[in-house]
């Protein structure tokens, strides 16, 4: 499960609400572990169609955690953002790719890339 917010105040916003504390609780009886990590986000692009799953769908998601050397965090984030940005710019099978650093871990990196099938993403 991924979210995002515009900032802090609109995610305890929405961590009141009854019905997220009532999933919350629902969740407890049903996954096994979770794992909740806070990310700064340094790209995301999308294409403009909607990204609602509402269907059956042939969607394939990659999430990759990536571990920078200490000292090359800048050399790395130049080189993703500007391969994310042609891919999803030229790439008709992309729908959406986001890239974040841990929360005052700047060398560790999660990406998502959505791609419409798994022949896509080839």
């Amino acid at each position: 499960m991924i979210e995002s917010y515009q900032n802090d105040d609109a995610y305890q916003k929405h961590e009141s609400l009854s019905q997220v504390q009532q999933f919350e609780r629902d969740l407890k009886d049903i996954v096994n572990s979770q794992v909740k990590v806070k990310l700064y986000p340094e790209f995301i692009s999308t294409k403009s169609e909607k990204l609602a799953i509402t269907h059956g769908n042939q969607y394939v998601v990659y999430l990759t955690e990536i571990s920078v050397q200490l000292g090359k965090g800048d050399e790395f984030a130049n080189a993703v953002m500007k391969e994310m940005k042609t891919a999803v710019e030229k790439e008709d099978g992309i729908l959406a790719m986001l890239a974040g650093t841990i929360m005052n871990q700047p060398n560790e990196w999660f990406s998502l890339e959505l791609y419409k099938t798994e022949e896509t993403y080839y």
